[in-house]
């Protein structure tokens, strides 16, 4: 029972790879222009220029909270990209590396409980249009907001 479990998410994580990078991309376009990734955790994998653009974007903004924050600075991102928080190398201000927008009860519920993981830093990317969580996020904490390459940088204020 363990093993199918185990083969059925295998299984199930490589439809869904498969399904973002190339279904929802430039990839089955075979006129768009194919580059090869060379930095962060996806270097060595094959993508359209636009998805290359974005990705290329988001490391730069993502290097911006490097240079601002410490090992030690807790980083709340928005997004449903894992990949971010592995290149961030900043302990995680939320319960899980995936973004679900449940609301924000959760979250607040989740600070109450572990106030050393409330961010320092929260990070949206624009692609995920989330304003009204923008928002709520303002409310919740006393934020300075910078406007990034590819997203919007929300620093905590003490």
């Amino acid at each position: 029972c363990y093993y199918f479990i185990v083969r059925t998410q295998i299984f199930l994580n490589c439809f869904v790879y498969l399904y973002f990078s190339l279904y929802e991309s430039d990839m089955l376009n075979f006129n768009s222009e194919i580059v090869c990734i060379s930095e962060g955790p996806l270097a060595g994998v094959y993508a359209s220029k636009r998805k290359y653009t974005d990705y290329s974007k988001t490391i730069d903004d993502l290097n911006v909270i490097k240079s601002l924050s410490t090992p030690e600075d807790p980083v709340l991102i928005l997004s449903n990209e894992t990949w971010e928080y592995l290149y961030i190398d900043r302990p995680f201000a939320m319960y899980s590396a995936f973004y679900l927008s449940a609301g924000f009860e959760p979250l607040k519920q989740y600070y109450d409980m572990n106030p050393e993981k409330v961010p320092k830093y929260i990070y949206i990317g624009v692609k995920n249009k989330i304003t009204s969580e923008e928002m709520e996020l303002k409310k919740m904490f006393r934020c300075k907001k910078t406007t990034l390459s590819n997203g919007i940088l929300l620093t905590v204020k003490d």
